[in-house]
């Protein structure tokens, strides 16, 4: 069993059941709760010992739940041995899990540079970019992560493709962000959230649900479910969709 694998098994050991797998969960659980038990050829450069004494005290020290001490160590790590790539890993991902998520982007950026084709961690530094503003890198880090094999569970790739979608609309690629939406349409995965969201690329507003005025609730999340029958091969029962929605001017 890798380091990585080890992690994520007792990271999702103590993370507590979410009501819908979507967004929310990356907003408030360690990052094993995602799809970084599938990264393969985790292991790091040959250090020297002083180095790899430094690894060992870190492993502890993230064992123990002691995330600002691992940070600690872990940066310690490449400060002396910049090719370290598990200690370039976990100082991405546990960066991503204390929610300093600029400095955690740039951890797996160091990380891509010695593992380019590590799928997952292209993906985790997607979600870092979103949650920095910046969306249309973040989704081309998580469609990229996707087609190199981070999505191969379920729940990962509903969190992922959720992202990149709301990635997609606040940057303005409503019809990409539409398509990747029809990707819970097909597998009948929704929520009042979801609604809401699909409804915002529908109706081609840069917005997060989140920041949606109240009083348009109601029409966003109706936009959603139109386009949600829509994207689902429905498009009879669709036909209510808003005149100036994007789906209803390809219906």
């Amino acid at each position: 069993m890798s380091s990585v694998d080890l992690t994520f098994r007792q990271i999702q050991a103590s993370t507590s059941v979410f009501q819908f797998e979507l967004v929310r969960i990356f907003r408030r659980a360690a990052p094993g709760i995602f799809v970084l038990a599938v990264l393969c050829g985790a292991s790091g450069q040959v250090s020297p010992t002083d180095s790899a004494d430094l690894m060992t005290q870190a492993a502890d020290a993230r064992m123990q739940n002691d995330l600002p001490k691992a940070i600690s160590l872990y940066s310690e790590v490449v400060e002396r041995n910049p090719t370290s790539s598990d200690a370039w890993w976990f100082l991405g991902s546990l960066r991503y899990a204390t929610g300093e998520y600029g400095p955690a982007r740039d951890a797996l950026s160091h990380y891509l540079e010695l593992t380019p084709k590590a799928g997952p961690a292209l993906a985790l530094r997607g979600l870092c970019e979103f949650e920095t503003g910046q969306y249309l890198e973040a989704s081309q880090d998580i469609r990229s992560g996707i087609a190199l094999g981070a999505a191969n569970d379920p729940r990962n790739e509903q969190i992922l493709r959720y992202h990149e979608a709301l990635a997609l609309t606040r940057a303005g690629n409503y019809d990409q962000a539409l398509k990747a939406y029809a990707y819970f349409a097909k597998n009948d995965i929704h929520n009042p959230e979801l609604m809401v969201a699909i409804g915002l690329a529908g109706l081609h507003r840069p917005l997060l649900p989140q920041d949606v005025p109240p009083e348009d609730n109601d029409l966003l999340s109706d936009t959603g479910q139109a386009a949600f029958t829509f994207l689902a091969g429905d498009e009879g029962s669709a036909a209510v969709m808003p005149p100036n929605s994007a789906l209803s001017t390809s219906m």
